[in-house]
C-alpha cells in the first residue's frame, strides 16, 4: 500500500483528533480545509467503523467544519456500520449543537432512518 493510500484509509480518525473541545476551531477548520483541497477524495472517507468526518465534527460540535463539509457535497445521509448518522452523532454528545442539528437537517438529513 503506498503512502497516498495510507493516509486515505486513515484520514478520518485524523481529521477526527482535533475536533476534540480543547483544539482550537480555527484550527479544525483550517486542518479540514487542507485536506480537503490537497486531497478533495476524503471528503466521504471512512474510518475502521464506517465513521465519516462530518460524523466525527458532528460529534465534537465543530459547526464551522461541518458547513464546510456539507457545502463540498458531503454525504449527510452516510450511515456507520452500527446504521447511526450525522445527526446521532451530533445528539450523543453532552450539550448536543442545536445549530449543528439545524444545519443537518436544512440539508435534508433522514430523520426516520
Amino acid at each position: 500500500m503506498c503512502i497516498r493510500d495510507r493516509l486515505n484509509a486513515y484520514l478520518p480518525v485524523l481529521l477526527s483528533l482535533p475536533f476534540r473541545s480543547s483544539f482550537p476551531l480555527s484550527g479544525a477548520f483550517s486542518l479540514v480545509h487542507h485536506f480537503l483541497e490537497s486531497s478533495p477524495e476524503t471528503l466521504n472517507a471512512r474510518d475502521t467503523q464506517g465513521r465519516t468526518p462530518l460524523m466525527h465534527a458532528c460529534q465534537w460540535g465543530q459547526y464551522q467544519v461541518c458547513l464546510l463539509l456539507l457545502d463540498r457535497n458531503a454525504h449527510v445521509n452516510a450511515v456507520d456500520f452500527h446504521r447511526r448518522n450525522a445527526l446521532h452523532w451530533t445528539l450523543v454528545k453532552s450539550g448536543a449543537s442545536v445549530k449543528i442539528v439545524e444545519l443537518l437537517l436544512e440539508r435534508g438529513i433522514d430523520v426516520m432512518g
